[in-house]
């Protein structure tokens, strides 16, 4: 079967669990009560909002650390700001462009305003492993 962007499409719509999650925040471009992308998320953050996704969508949730496992690709590096444990995902550009080449697929974002980042470390503490 040909690969077209209809396929592809169709395909990105049919998301379940922490991709479909996933999809939907960088669809809305923030996530939970935010009204802006922010480069940096808690883990406790992205955690109570994938569960609430879920949960509409009356899925079980995966566990805190297997979320992390898919958020690994998807993310610039895991890190700690001031003291707590989050992911760095820079621009809503970058996180769009990655969720797109991790996927395999080509989401057409429809809003491509913002510009990539540049500063791959915008002032966070320590790299976690």
């Amino acid at each position: 079967m040909p690969e077209t962007e209809a396929l592809r499409d169709q395909r990105g719509r049919s998301l379940r669990g922490e991709a479909a999650w996933w999809r939907d925040v960088l669809d809305r471009g923030h996530i939970g009560l935010s009204a802006e992308w922010q480069e940096w998320m808690s883990s406790g953050t992205l955690y109570d909002s994938y569960c609430e996704h879920v949960k509409r969508r009356s899925e079980r949730p995966v566990a805190d650390h297997t979320l992390g496992t898919f958020l690994r690709p998807m993310a610039m590096k895991k890190c700690k700001q001031h003291g707590r444990r989050g992911w760095l995902f820079g621009s809503l550009v970058d996180a769009r462009e990655r969720f797109n080449k991790v996927t395999g697929l080509a989401v057409n974002w429809g809003d491509e305003g913002e510009t990539a980042s540049t500063d791959p470390d915008p002032g966070l503490d320590d790299l976690v492993s």
